[in-house]
Order: structure tokens, then C-alpha cells, then sequence
């Protein structure tokens, strides 16, 4: 990916990128943004496609993950893409919204479009306690994916693209030990919710 490199701006812990075509119009931009713990995250909007383009770097420089997140009309998060350094595909990601246009489940995906896991931010379940103070995941066994799903209280964020030097992220896909049993998720936990097509530079499960 190139980014522009001109009318470079400091600011604390940060470098951005943008030109001052991009900053008139303000529809495209592109920036590097230095983290605290020394990693580097390197962005690109492209307005065409209505997407956010990531490339993640380590303390040294050295190129470790790819993310790309697609955008709808009305510029919601839909879905996103976890890539290795070389873009092969991890995992995909797929967002729902409630009335208010917030965020109200994630949806993570593995390598074959199988459901494994299920994120609801806090505040989104009113039949889970624990949902009240934090977010609650739901890993899903994709061999048993009407099984119980593991539940856990977790302070991890939704995955979505990095705005800022405290946003950092660990390469790779996120996942626990799917319990095995059970008859499907907790009666608290929505079968659906309006959620994003599955990014099309994503592999398809196979049947």
C-alpha cells in the first residue's frame, strides 16, 4: 500500500499523513500512527470503494497484519478483513447495529466463513449481567455450531479500524476453547441481527 507523504503533522505520540488535496475535501485521507508500546499502525481511506485500508507494523518496522473494514452509506462499520503480512485471509468480521446506529454485535469469523465467536458490547444484553459493565464474547465451536457457546467477560474492544495512538491490537484472530454440549447460546443472546455481507475478497465456506 502507498501512502501520501506529504504535509506531514506531529502530533503527540503520532505522525499523520495527509495531502492538502485530501485535508480540502476531507473524503480521502491516509495517516501513520505510532503507538505507545512502538508499533506502528499505516492507514487508507479509499472513498471509491467506501473502505479503510490497515497495515500493521512491530517495534522494528517489520510488516506483521493487514486488516481491510468496508463501510456502508450511511458510513457504518459492515465488515472487515484479518490478513497475515502476505494477505492471506485469517478471519473476517461482520457488524450489527440497533436503532441508534451503534455498534450492538460482532461478528468473527475464521479462514472457511465459519461462525466463531460472537461479541455483544456492553450494555447490549439485558438478560446478562456481566453485560452491563463489559463486553461478552460467545466463542463458538464451528464443527458443533449448535453447541453452548463459551461465554466470557472480557474488557476486549470491538475490531475495528485503529483511530488512535492507545488503539493497539493483537495479530492474529482472537479465540478461546469452545465448550463442548449444550443447546445453542443463552436465551439472552438474539439469533440475528441485521449484520454485513461477508467481505467478497473472502474466501466462501466450502459445503
Amino acid at each position: 500500500m502507498t501512502l501520501l507523504a506529504c504535509g506531514l503533522v506531529l502530533t503527540a505520540g503520532s505522525v499523520r499523513a495527509q495531502s492538502a488535496e485530501d485535508m480540502e475535501h476531507g473524503n480521502v485521507w491516509s495517516r501513520i500512527i505510532k503507538h505507545f508500546d512502538g508499533t506502528l499502525t499505516k492507514s487508507f481511506k479509499d472513498p471509491d470503494k467506501n473502505r479503510v485500508i490497515e497495515e500493521k507494523y512491530d517495534a522494528n518496522l517489520v510488516l506483521i497484519q493487514k486488516r481491510l473494514f468496508q463501510y456502508d452509506s450511511k458510513e457504518r462499520l459492515r465488515n472487515g478483513v484479518i490478513m497475515d503480512a502476505k494477505g492471506n485471509a485469517l478471519a473476517s468480521t461482520r457488524y450489527g447495529f440497533d436503532n441508534y446506529d451503534r455498534i450492538n454485535e460482532e461478528r468473527l469469523f475464521n479462514a472457511k466463513g465459519e461462525l466463531i465467536q460472537r461479541k455483544f458490547p456492553p450494555g447490549t444484553l439485558t438478560g446478562v449481567p456481566a453485560n452491563a459493565k463489559y463486553s461478552v464474547s460467545f466463542t463458538i465451536d464451528p464443527k458443533n455450531p449448535t453447541a453452548l457457546g463459551q461465554m466470557k467477560a472480557t474488557f476486549d474492544p470491538i475490531i475495528q479500524p485503529t483511530n488512535n495512538e492507545s488503539d493497539t491490537f493483537t495479530p492474529g484472530v482472537p479465540l478461546g476453547a469452545p465448550k463442548a454440549g449444550g443447546a445453542g447460546l443463552p436465551s439472552a443472546v438474539p439469533a440475528s441481527a441485521p449484520i454485513g455481507r461477508k467481505p467478497s475478497i473472502f474466501p466462501t465456506k466450502q459445503r
